[in-house]
């Protein structure tokens, strides 16, 4: 640990402060906040926004891939980030056409944990049933069948 009047900082950042000379304390101390998941303020988010050093929406930032790379935390990465869109669409089809259709409830034990780390509950269920509509509305690859917790989801006839 590395200690700084005020801050602790993890010894990773510490490793980036020396073998990035263009960050100054500032934004070493800005960036282990983002890591340990606490709160930064709208300029000093925008400020690290433009140097290319976080990502993520407000509340949920998360270092860019880069300083993962460089700290060698890339599952972090990847877990706060998420997995794209299309690869979970994958994953849906992948279930409904295993299974010959699916209920919501086991939709959700197959994406929840894929979702980003920093999403509440209550976000990752809304982002299932979003790309659900989506899948459903959109692309018309899925349709769902009944209402409520009996519903099944199916891959629609191609």
């Amino acid at each position: 640990m590395l200690e700084i009047f005020g801050h602790t900082l993890d010894e990773n950042y510490s490793l980036l402060l020396l073998e990035r000379e263009d960050l100054d304390i500032g934004m070493v101390i800005l960036l282990d906040r983002v890591q340990k998941r606490l709160p930064i303020g709208d300029a000093a988010a925008a400020h690290l926004r433009r140097a290319g050093l976080i990502e993520g929406r407000k509340p949920n930032f998360h270092v860019a891939a880069h300083i993962a790379a460089t700290l060698n935390d890339q599952a972090s990465y990847t877990r706060n980030r998420g997995l794209e869109k299309d690869r979970l669409k994958e994953f849906v089809l992948s279930q409904l056409r295993q299974f010959e259709g699916s209920k919501r409830e086991n939709l959700d034990k197959l994406l929840l944990p894929m979702l980003p780390a920093g999403l509440t509950e209550k976000q990752k269920r809304d982002k299932v049933k979003n790309l659900l509509t989506e899948m459903s509305v959109k692309d018309q690859t899925v349709s769902c069948i009944g209402r409520g917790p009996a519903a099944v989801w199916k891959v629609r006839s191609e």
